[in-house]
């Protein structure tokens, strides 16, 4: 059971880095839009973005108030580094 147990978690702590790798190609990705708009703020584009998130969400049968929130942070993140 133990061993099962560890791979179970080397296969998370696995999942785990794939995230942060897609979270920083995702921010550098946010800063380089910086150039190409106006203003750092998009309200419609952040609207599309969580609607769209979370109808994925629903269809992978995932819970998507909890999508939702780590969208909103991520977009939060994402117009900070673009202020920077």
């Amino acid at each position: 059971m133990e061993l099962e147990l560890n791979d179970i978690r080397k296969k998370i702590d696995k999942i785990d880095l794939e995230i942060l790798k897609l979270f920083k190609k995702r921010f550098q990705l946010a800063l380089m839009t910086k150039g190409l708009k106006k203003k750092v703020s998009a309200p419609t584009r952040e609207k599309q973005v969580i609607s769209n998130v979370a109808k994925k969400a629903k269809q992978l049968g995932l819970n998507t108030t909890f999508v939702k929130l780590i969208f909103n942070i991520t977009i939060s993140e994402s117009k900070r580094i673009q202020r920077s």
